[in-house]
């Protein structure tokens, strides 16, 4: 499949709710992923990553997510449709990465909260 053609499958299948919030399903985290190792490597991503706003390092994966659609949708020209993934897709990739690791750890604690208060009621 082209690059085209994949962003426009992630468009159709990443879900974006009334609340702003995306459901990022596992096939649109493939090509998110896919894409993104591949548009890290542009110079046109190199040079953005250096002038990257300041908005980004606070950003949720599903900002990152509707500002790249909205750059899409609202490009004046086509060159600008086509850079807007590439510039997005690999900071979309890293969020929804960071989102998972904090998923992880926070599902850790409560783990390990549980268990403590498990053992502390049953002495």
């Amino acid at each position: 499949m082209s690059d085209k053609d994949l962003i426009i499958e992630l468009l159709g299948i990443a879900e974006v709710a009334e609340d702003g919030t995306v459901d990022f399903t596992d096939r649109a985290k493939e090509i998110i992923e896919e894409l993104a190792k591949k548009y890290r490597k542009t110079p046109i991503y190199k040079q953005a990553k250096k002038e990257t706003p300041e908005w980004v390092s606070t950003a949720t994966a599903a900002e990152i997510y509707i500002q790249m659609c909205d750059r899409i949708v609202n490009a004046t020209t086509t060159a600008h449709m086509l850079i807007a993934p590439k510039i997005l897709l690999p900071i979309l990739w890293e969020k929804i990465q960071e989102e998972k690791e904090k998923q992880t750890a926070a599902g850790q604690e409560i783990d390990t909260e549980t268990a403590e208060g498990g053992l502390q009621s049953a002495t």
